[in-house]
């Protein structure tokens, strides 16, 4: 029929078993584009892993963006990830105001808020983890936070200005804060600082995501190559 456009809804049953995970639409992604997708999914048990770090640290620059990474994209789907960008900083007392102190200056204290203000403002968080990771990486050594943001905004279809904007605001000082709250729950000498399900992870020659699927009762398929 001419002038008609016909929408067919196929409906897709899962077994009592399965479940099924709302379609996620990432209007930032592409422009003028929307990517669909439908995922379905046997029930897995979730293990927990918290990172906490900073953004100049040499050996956080390296785990952040290689096992970290890893374990990210493999097991976004099956792992309830936290980090806090805040690491070895602490609060500090000038002039009668409190201001946070990060181990490598006043840089770092800029990264770990950009860090923050990403992890607030992307709505995905395995994106904005992924954000934060690209901005560690090795060919961003010598380039600011900014340049690297952008650059990493761009190759990932993020709007990286309003990161950039969030930093530079009082807003991300109230943000860093917030994370050394979340930090100082954890007793801990050195970061990078590892918890999964609630225990520090100490032997730093398995792998990370080695070590991660053995937590799990019934280990999900991407583990499968791991165990």
């Amino acid at each position: 029929m001419k002038g008609l456009t016909v929408i067919i809804i196929v409906v897709l049953c899962c077994a009592a078993s399965e479940r099924t995970l709302a379609m996620n639409i990432n209007s930032q992604s592409i422009r003028n584009q929307e990517i669909v997708e439908l995922v379905f999914l046997p029930e897995y048990d979730k293990v927990q892993v918290v990172l906490l770090y900073e953004t100049l640290c040499p050996a956080c620059r390296q785990f952040d963006t290689s096992d970290f990474k890893l374990l990210i994209q493999e097991l976004d789907l099956y792992v309830d990830i936290h980090t806090y960008p805040y690491g070895n900083a602490h609060e500090k007392v000038i002039n009668n105001e409190t201001v946070t102190v990060c181990q490598h200056g006043p840089t770092e204290c800029y990264g770990n808020m950009l860090h923050g203000c990403a992890l607030n403002l992307l709505s995905n968080t395995t994106k904005a983890q992924l954000f934060n990771s690209c901005t560690m990486e090795s060919q961003y050594t010598d380039a600011s936070f900014d340049d690297a943001a952008y650059q990493c905004g761009s190759k990932m279809y993020i709007a990286a200005d309003k990161i950039v904007e969030c930093a530079k605001k009082d807003e991300a000082k109230l943000i860093l804060s917030a994370y050394g709250k979340k930090s100082r729950k954890y007793t801990y000498d050195y970061v990078p600082f590892v918890v999964i399900n609630g225990k520090e992870w100490t032997n730093h020659d398995q792998d990370l995501i080695k070590v991660v699927c053995a937590e799990f009762k019934n280990p999900p398929p991407p583990c499968k190559q791991y165990l």
